[in-house]
């Protein structure tokens, strides 16, 4: 998929150009819908199919408080749009400027930018340009003199509302997955890189990797079956989110006899980085523990993952994080975790081609 930052990019792709335009936190059934109608309509017409979004959500720009914390990252974003057959994406830096400019002068620019633009396709609720004030209605009026047509798609309902983000958002954090999965269309996931942690898994003898998420939403702390994917290959495995409150250096040592003069001033600093790390990601209404950390254990996966990216997908729920009395009794607990989602996979997927 080829992207951009600038409404010149569009200038010489293949004509006619088919584009879609809204922010498409998250991809969900509803986003999907104005994306396939642009891809289908690029395949009728031999043309393109492109996306328009914005590098930030215009209320972090324009009314930081009131902007809400984010499904998906741009790159998880631009991941998601490649894979319904995108041609490219153009993703504007939004600036006060910019929501300074007329809807009429957008347009304007929009078409100068794009000569071979012949459809524009968008959702009932997309406003664009100065307060908002650019609206489907307006945009149809204007088509005509600008030679594209648009197309406003419907809200997709489920349950009997309409799919929001906002919809979507509120069920990740109240844990309610199968229902967030039914307005994703898939289930909820997330895209973070590897990150240095404490080794501390490994000592045990249960590796782990520590990620750092690029996105603002996550589900309540807990251990959860996960599908992790990278390097284009899917592993099974479980994650831990959470303050993991039974493994402190200290108890390492104790387990392992494995102390270092470092140790003391290791667990101190880790004290310090619980109640720093992930802080600013994490909403005040969230469930999840304002420190919680995201570890992975990926079966069959034994590589240094330091500063990969990895999407991880949250498949089920095993148990809420709790404190054990001893290590020895959290790595009990640990394989049992791990054998329970081992048997998970092999009924969910008999025969799957996932790895480990």
């Amino acid at each position: 998929m080829k992207l951009g930052s600038k409404l010149a990019c569009l200038r010489g792709q293949r004509p006619p150009i088919l584009l879609a335009a809204g922010f498409f936190d998250g991809v969900h059934r509803g986003h999907q819908a104005i994306i396939r109608k642009i891809v289908a309509a690029a395949r009728r017409q031999q043309g393109s199919a492109w996306v328009m979004t914005f590098d930030t959500h215009p209320l972090k720009v324009l009314h930081p408080k009131a902007a809400p914390r984010l499904l998906t990252s741009t790159p998880h974003k631009l991941r998601l749009l490649a894979a319904m057959g995108v041609h490219g994406c153009v993703v504007v830096h939004f600036t006060r400027a910019l929501a300074r400019r007329e809807p009429e002068a957008f347009v304007a620019l929009l078409k100068r930018s794009a000569p071979a633009l012949r459809q524009i396709v968008i959702g009932r609720n997309w406003t664009f340009g100065r307060r908002g004030r650019g609206t489907p209605t307006m945009l149809k009026a204007m088509a005509p003199d600008y030679g594209f047509k648009v197309t406003v798609i419907p809200p997709v309902q489920w349950r009997g509302a309409a799919i929001s983000s906002t919809r979507i958002r509120a069920a990740v954090h109240a844990g309610r997955l199968a229902e967030a999965a039914g307005m994703l269309g898939r289930p909820f996931s997330l895209l973070g890189t590897v990150v240095p942690g404490r080794g501390l898994g490994r000592k045990l003898g249960i590796p782990t990797a520590n990620l750092d998420p690029h996105n603002e939403v996550a589900p309540p702390d807990g251990v959860y079956i996960v599908r992790a994917h990278w390097n284009g290959a899917d592993y099974q495995g479980i994650a831990n989110l959470g303050v993991r409150p039974t493994v402190t250096w200290k108890n390492v040592e104790q387990q392992t006899g494995q102390w270092t003069p470092e140790s003391r001033s290791q667990n101190k600093r880790e004290a310090l980085r619980r109640s720093l790390t992930l802080h600013a990601l994490r909403p005040s209404s969230a469930v999840c523990h304002p420190s919680s950390v995201l570890e992975l254990h990926l079966f069959g996966l034994r590589r240094n993952l330091y500063g990969k990216d990895i999407e991880v997908t949250f498949l089920k729920k095993l148990r809420r994080e709790r404190v054990f009395p001893s290590l020895a009794a959290l790595q009990r607990q640990i394989r049992a975790d791990i054998a329970k989602t081992q048997s998970w996979f092999g009924c969910k997927y008999p025969g799957s081609r996932f790895k480990g």
